[in-house]
């Protein structure tokens, strides 16, 4: 496979990342995961909006969100690939020395990979899945599609402890979000869907603001 980081498009066996990376140490980053059928993303412009303002928000610069298409279509050709999901992540960078607070100028490093995804004939029917709920226990900047994701996946194995395959999250009895999916649901007849404006605030899903 190949892969996109720092600039060039290499094997994946040739990619390497530091061990002092602010990503694989604090989970310092953050990403976007885009779905491309027959060569076309879905809303790239604004996961490229929603990358700069994770970025914003994390207070990591010195990489232009706007480039996302243009490294996602790299990739595609890079791999023959038309129906895939590009993920692509961003962190702090890697320092000397292990510290919290940088102690020093870093410089991102910017991975990104394609793979394989399900064409969309595949995806026409509509598919049932079980779900359970659960308190949130997230922090409360969900906004920040950070690479942290420690407190979903722990939502996704108590649900699959159940066997279940989602978890919708909920604050004081208000779900706003599953822990990996956006919320909606078509009651009397209108749909309905929790407010990315709520406290604290959820992440601003493409496939949502698609929707609306």
């Amino acid at each position: 496979m190949n892969v996109y980081l720092n600039g060039n498009i290499v094997k994946d066996r040739d990619a390497h990342i530091s061990v002092l990376d602010r990503g694989f140490l604090f989970g310092d980053g953050v990403y976007e995961l885009i779905r491309f059928f027959d060569g076309h993303g879905v809303g790239v412009d604004a996961h490229a909006r929603r990358l700069a303002r994770s970025l914003e928000l994390a207070r990591i610069g010195g990489f232009d969100a706007a480039l996302l298409g243009k490294i996602c279509h790299e990739l595609l050709a890079a791999n023959g690939l038309r129906d895939a999901a590009v993920y692509l992540q961003v962190t702090r960078g890697a320092g000397s020395v292990r510290a919290h607070v940088p102690t020093e100028t870093l410089v991102p490093t910017v991975f990104a990979m394609a793979t394989v995804a399900e064409p969309i004939t595949a995806l026409i029917a509509p598919q049932e899945i079980t779900a359970i709920t659960a308190q949130d226990m997230r922090w409360t900047l969900c906004e920040i599609k950070t690479l942290s994701l420690m407190g979903n996946i722990l939502h996704l194995l108590d649900a699959d402890a159940h066997g279940a395959s989602e978890a919708l999250l909920h604050r004081d009895g208000f779900i706003g979000e599953g822990a990996y999916s956006n919320m909606a649901l078509v009651k009397d007849g209108t749909l309905v869907t929790p407010p990315i404006a709520q406290v604290p605030p959820i992440l601003h899903g493409t496939a949502r603001a698609d929707l609306l």
